[in-house]
């Protein structure tokens, strides 16, 4: 992520270290913090707290989403409530997912989303994905949205679930008929796809909707 590299190399520079130092500092080795910057890889949530720790600012300021690196001191009181920031959770945005083992790999992690924790259910395993086609639109699911997914096998005759068929991922409506499994999208433009049940592989299932503006 081009905008969290160049923020830590900023930082970096600011504090006029290298980034060997800035590995024995934080224990991350010289290798992955050169991929960080370079914006080849993105850090695990535990990562990026301790680079944000480090340097001071907010999790926020190092992924892009915010201008501001730290609430004022003389703010906090107005701008900070430790009990509100520890309700607080990351949900990774996931680009690509090659098997249900491997989907939030570090390399498959792209941004970090935040949510509080009373908005999800605790019992469930999310994660985002950016949608890329329209094969959805009728149920408002549409290109560049992002869906918050359950990992879950389990569903019911209609829900929306992710899964790979074909070594692709699909987003579709999913229904069983017998011993076979049909993938239904919702626009009309697209076939729906009759497969057996065992091959394809169904990642989890679509809880929630969003629409970056």
């Amino acid at each position: 992520m081009k905008n969290l590299g160049n923020r830590i190399r900023s930082l970096r520079k600011e504090k006029k270290i290298t980034l060997r130092e800035l590995g024995t500092n934080l224990n991350i080795s010289f290798s992955l913090l050169a991929m960080y910057e370079r914006g080849e890889r993105v850090p695990p949530l535990d990562k990026l707290n301790l680079l944000a720790d480090f340097f001071k600012v907010t999790t926020d300021y190092l992924i892009g989403k915010s201008k501001i690196r730290n609430f004022p001191e003389t703010d906090l009181r107005y701008h900070y409530d430790d009990n509100l920031i520890s309700e607080l959770i990351y949900i990774p945005v996931i680009n690509r997912i090659n098997s249900s083992e491997t989907i939030i790999a570090e390399e498959n992690v792209i941004n970090y989303r935040i949510l509080n924790k009373n908005e999800i259910d605790k019992k469930k395993c999310l994660f985002y994905m950016r949608v890329e086609d329209d094969s959805m639109i009728d149920s408002r699911i549409k290109p560049d949205s992002l869906i918050l997914v359950n990992r879950q096998t389990i569903f019911r005759n209609g829900d929306i679930c992710v899964l790979l068929f074909n070594q692709r991922t699909f987003i579709r409506k999913l229904y069983i008929v017998e011993e076979q499994l049909v993938l239904q999208a919702d626009n009309p433009n697209y076939e729906p796809i009759i497969t057996l049940k065992n091959q394809a592989l169904v990642i989890g299932k679509v809880v929630k909707i969003e629409l970056d503006l």
